[in-house]
């Protein structure tokens, strides 16, 4: 079993802009033993001259993985429910969306993405994450919550 398997807490960070705020992250989970998962594209590098120069001396001590993008993470673990952070609700797409639905009792929406393609959507207010939250996990899912780190009035 690898360590991804083992960790209780992994943190996912979904197209991460700040490298310095990155850079706690990933300290915190070599203290911790937790597991970093890196969703691309990043706002920044990871080659080894980039994080020498960051003064990441702990960088090799991570537990770290890295994903070109929202599907191969998905493909790796699809068990994993993910919560995205939009204003002031928690979102759920696709097949994320479909099992939200059915364990919270929550609507399920589709809404077109552009591609004449409609992808199905459930949400719930974020005030409400400490009563659905549970629920989930009851049900024996994993969840990984993606959350909002800049201020939803100044993005585009």
């Amino acid at each position: 079993m690898n360590q991804v398997e083992m960790s209780m807490i992994n943190i996912v960070l979904h197209e991460p802009e700040m490298p310095a705020n990155t850079g706690n992250i990933g300290r915190t989970c070599v203290a911790t033993g937790t597991s970093l998962h890196l969703i691309e594209p990043l706002g920044f590098r990871l080659d080894e001259k980039s994080i020498k120069r960051a003064g990441m001396d702990y960088w090799q001590h991570l537990d770290l993985h890295t994903y070109v993008n929202f599907e191969e993470f998905k493909e790796k673990h699809p068990d994993a429910v993910m919560l995205f952070r939009c204003g002031d609700f928690y979102e759920t797409y696709s097949e994320d969306a479909v099992t939200a639905a059915a364990i919270l009792g929550i609507t399920l929406t589709k809404r077109a993405n552009g591609q004449a393609k409609h992808v199905e959507m459930a949400g719930f207010p974020f005030h409400a994450l400490d009563t659905y939250l549970p629920k989930l996990i009851r049900a024996g899912k994993r969840v990984a919550i993606c959350d909002q780190l800049e201020d939803p009035k100044l993005t585009k």
